[in-house]
């Protein structure tokens, strides 16, 4: 049963395992011979309208999650954005339909190639359910300040 107040989409990532050349995503280079398909399912929810969550596939029960702004997803469709842990960039190549898509923790660095046009169908429908600049109209400040104020003191 679907929800009136989320956006899903399913699609397949690439993992791109850094050539030995040192190339970066988006130079020519070895990158698009050395790479891995992981599905991902992407998904907006209008009750956290500022965020995005990434469910990568990584194997038969195992998953890993994500959640950034999706301010930063947008951005990264037409510039290079973010910092720290999650950069999104568009593929310098204008022919290719690609945005780059780079998680760092302290477990690890992946760096995946997406489907800008299937990231910008998300994001589009996400706008549809909630408009950029109107995601705070979301919000219950109540029920957020009382989740944030009440202790269980079991």
């Amino acid at each position: 049963m679907s929800n009136p107040r989320s956006v899903v989409a399913d699609t397949v990532f690439t993992l791109l395992v850094s050539p030995p050349d040192g190339t970066t995503p988006g130079d020519p280079g070895g990158w698009q011979n050395a790479s891995l398909p992981v599905p991902v399912g992407l998904r907006y929810d209008a009750c956290d309208a500022f965020a995005v969550h990434l469910r990568f596939t990584t194997g038969p029960t195992r998953d890993v999650r994500w959640v950034f702004a999706r301010a930063l997803l947008t951005d990264g469709l037409l510039g290079v954005c973010g910092a720290g842990d999650v950069r999104v960039w568009p593929c310098v190549d204008p022919c290719r339909d690609v945005v780059f898509v780079e998680l760092t923790s302290p477990s690890g660095y992946a760096c995946f190639e997406a489907s800008a046009s299937v990231i910008a169908d998300f994001l589009d429908r996400s706008f549809a359910l909630v408009a950029p600049g109107t995601e705070s109209e979301q919000m219950d400040l109540d029920a957020v300040l009382e989740g944030l104020l009440t202790t269980d003191e079991h």
